[in-house]
């Protein structure tokens, strides 16, 4: 994934790997039993972020039958192209002021409380 993400390419991954030495796998195994999910999922997935969050990349997720392998997740990275940035620009501000919006909502009761009393 990061080859591909240097490079500058579109790639798809099938991962069969997903153990991790060290302090970092610890977490990894502790989040994995903690959401009850298997620990290749949550590697996925903390991948499939990753690759959303590179600047440039759209990750998507596939998946073949489960009976030619367990691991049967394709993480797909995509190069976004200028209108795709632009498009997911937007609609993060979209998310943003709807965000905001609930916020203000919920905060408005609890500062009003305060002030009643």
């Amino acid at each position: 994934i990061r080859a591909c993400m240097s490079a500058g390419v579109d790639f798809a991954v099938m991962p069969c790997c997903h153990g991790e030495d060290g302090a970092r796998g610890d977490r990894i195994k502790y989040t994995s039993k903690s959401l009850g999910v298997s620990l290749s999922e949550v590697t996925d997935i903390m991948r499939l972020g990753v690759i959303d969050a590179s600047p440039g990349y759209s990750a998507r997720l596939r998946t073949i039958d489960s009976s030619i392998t367990p691991e049967n997740r394709i993480l797909i990275g995509t190069r976004s192209t200028e209108d795709d940035r632009l498009a997911q620009s937007k609609m993060h501000g979209r998310g943003m002021e709807r965000l905001t919006r609930k916020f203000l909502r919920i905060e408005r009761p609890c500062s009003s409380l305060s002030h009643s009393q």
